[in-house]
Protein backbone atom coordinates (compact mmCIF):
# COMPACT_ATOMS: atom_id res chain seq x y z
CA UNK A 1 0.00 0.00 0.00
CA UNK A 2 2.02 3.05 -1.12
CA UNK A 3 1.37 6.96 -2.19
CA UNK A 4 4.68 6.93 -5.22
CA UNK A 5 7.58 5.33 -3.45
CA UNK A 6 6.49 5.84 -0.10
CA UNK A 7 4.32 3.63 1.82
CA UNK A 8 0.79 4.88 3.42
CA UNK A 9 2.46 3.80 6.69
CA UNK A 10 4.87 6.22 6.30
CA UNK A 11 3.07 8.98 5.00
CA UNK A 12 0.93 8.72 8.01
CA UNK A 13 3.58 8.93 10.42
CA UNK A 14 5.13 12.00 9.11
CA UNK A 15 1.96 13.86 8.69
CA UNK A 16 1.66 13.00 12.51
CA UNK A 17 4.99 14.68 13.34
CA UNK A 18 4.30 17.43 11.00
CA UNK A 19 0.83 18.46 12.37
CA UNK A 20 1.59 17.27 16.26
CA UNK A 21 -1.58 14.93 15.81
CA UNK A 22 -2.61 11.58 14.14
CA UNK A 23 -3.78 12.68 10.90
CA UNK A 24 -7.01 12.07 9.22
CA UNK A 25 -7.48 9.63 6.50
CA UNK A 26 -8.71 12.61 4.34
CA UNK A 27 -5.40 14.01 5.62
CA UNK A 28 -3.51 10.93 4.22
CA UNK A 29 -5.83 10.99 1.13
CA UNK A 30 -5.05 14.27 0.02
CA UNK A 31 -1.30 13.91 0.80
CA UNK A 32 -1.27 10.95 -1.57
CA UNK A 33 -3.42 11.59 -4.08
CA UNK A 34 -3.22 16.11 -4.26
CA UNK A 35 -1.65 18.23 -6.61
CA UNK A 36 1.41 19.71 -4.56
CA UNK A 37 -0.70 23.59 -4.45
CA UNK A 38 -3.70 21.71 -2.84
CA UNK A 39 -1.23 19.52 -0.15
CA UNK A 40 0.11 22.82 0.80
CA UNK A 41 -3.24 24.57 0.90
CA UNK A 42 -4.41 21.65 3.06
CA UNK A 43 -1.91 20.71 5.16
CA UNK A 44 -0.11 24.13 5.65
CA UNK A 45 -3.88 26.60 5.78
CA UNK A 46 -6.03 24.56 6.86
CA UNK A 47 -8.03 25.38 2.99
CA UNK A 48 -10.52 22.03 2.57
CA UNK A 49 -12.40 24.04 -0.42
CA UNK A 50 -11.24 23.54 -4.54
CA UNK A 51 -9.15 20.59 -3.85
CA UNK A 52 -7.45 19.57 -7.03
CA UNK A 53 -6.31 15.84 -7.16
CA UNK A 54 -3.60 14.03 -9.74
CA UNK A 55 -6.49 12.62 -11.78
CA UNK A 56 -10.26 12.81 -12.18
CA UNK A 57 -10.46 9.20 -9.87
CA UNK A 58 -8.72 10.61 -7.16
CA UNK A 59 -10.99 13.90 -7.11
CA UNK A 60 -14.19 11.72 -7.35
CA UNK A 61 -12.90 9.11 -4.27
CA UNK A 62 -12.70 12.34 -2.28
CA UNK A 63 -15.70 13.68 -3.11
CA UNK A 64 -17.58 10.52 -2.95
CA UNK A 65 -16.05 9.75 0.40
CA UNK A 66 -16.41 12.99 1.86
CA UNK A 67 -20.34 12.86 0.33
CA UNK A 68 -21.11 9.47 2.32
CA UNK A 69 -19.71 10.99 5.41
CA UNK A 70 -21.57 13.89 5.53
CA UNK A 71 -24.51 11.75 4.59
CA UNK A 72 -23.77 9.27 7.04
CA UNK A 73 -23.36 12.15 9.81
CA UNK A 74 -25.74 14.73 9.08
CA UNK A 75 -27.68 14.68 12.33
CA UNK A 76 -24.65 14.75 14.48
CA UNK A 77 -21.68 16.46 12.56
CA UNK A 78 -19.49 16.61 15.56
CA UNK A 79 -19.40 12.75 15.52
CA UNK A 80 -17.88 12.60 12.43
CA UNK A 81 -14.50 10.51 12.29
CA UNK A 82 -12.73 8.49 10.09
CA UNK A 83 -15.22 5.33 8.67
CA UNK A 84 -13.99 2.27 7.44
CA UNK A 85 -17.51 1.34 6.46
CA UNK A 86 -17.79 4.61 4.65
CA UNK A 87 -14.68 4.66 2.62
CA UNK A 88 -16.14 0.92 1.32
CA UNK A 89 -20.11 2.16 0.81
CA UNK A 90 -18.15 5.17 -1.44
CA UNK A 91 -15.96 3.45 -3.49
CA UNK A 92 -19.10 1.03 -4.11
CA UNK A 93 -21.19 3.89 -5.22
CA UNK A 94 -17.89 5.28 -7.31
CA UNK A 95 -17.46 1.83 -8.93
CA UNK A 96 -20.52 -0.47 -8.37
CA UNK A 97 -17.43 -3.22 -7.16
CA UNK A 98 -17.29 -4.27 -3.56
CA UNK A 99 -14.19 -4.79 -3.29
CA UNK A 100 -12.29 -1.61 -5.08
CA UNK A 101 -9.21 -0.68 -2.88
CA UNK A 102 -7.57 -1.06 -6.63
CA UNK A 103 -9.55 1.37 -8.45
CA UNK A 104 -8.01 4.18 -5.66
CA UNK A 105 -4.61 2.92 -6.08
CA UNK A 106 -4.05 2.51 -2.21
CA UNK A 107 -3.21 -1.47 -2.49
CA UNK A 108 -4.72 -4.33 -1.28
CA UNK A 109 -5.50 -4.02 2.19
CA UNK A 110 -7.72 -3.77 5.02
CA UNK A 111 -9.98 -0.99 4.23
CA UNK A 112 -10.11 -0.33 8.09
CA UNK A 113 -5.98 -0.16 8.43
CA UNK A 114 -6.07 1.74 5.60
CA UNK A 115 -8.51 4.55 6.45
CA UNK A 116 -7.57 4.72 10.83
CA UNK A 117 -4.35 3.27 10.80
CA UNK A 118 -5.40 0.47 13.26
CA UNK A 119 -6.08 -3.65 12.01
CA UNK A 120 -9.85 -4.54 12.19
CA UNK A 121 -9.98 -8.15 13.78
CA UNK A 122 -11.62 -9.30 10.55
CA UNK A 123 -8.66 -8.54 8.68
CA UNK A 124 -7.13 -12.06 9.68
CA UNK A 125 -3.97 -12.86 12.04
CA UNK A 126 -2.77 -9.33 13.20
CA UNK A 127 0.52 -10.49 13.40
CA UNK A 128 0.34 -11.57 9.46
CA UNK A 129 -0.93 -8.34 8.62
CA UNK A 130 1.83 -6.23 10.62
CA UNK A 131 4.93 -8.34 9.51
CA UNK A 132 3.65 -7.66 5.65
CA UNK A 133 3.25 -4.09 6.84
CA UNK A 134 6.82 -4.13 8.34
CA UNK A 135 7.86 -5.63 4.85
CA UNK A 136 6.24 -2.53 3.04
CA UNK A 137 8.06 -0.16 5.36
Amino acid sequence: MTGGSIGIVEHRDRLEVKLGRKPSWLDVYVQTHATAETKDMYINKGERDNLEFTSKSFQEAYDFYVECLTEKYKDNPSEMHDDPEVWKQSIYKKTGRRRGDQTFRIGQSDPYYTVTGSFSSASGSTSDAQSQQEIIK
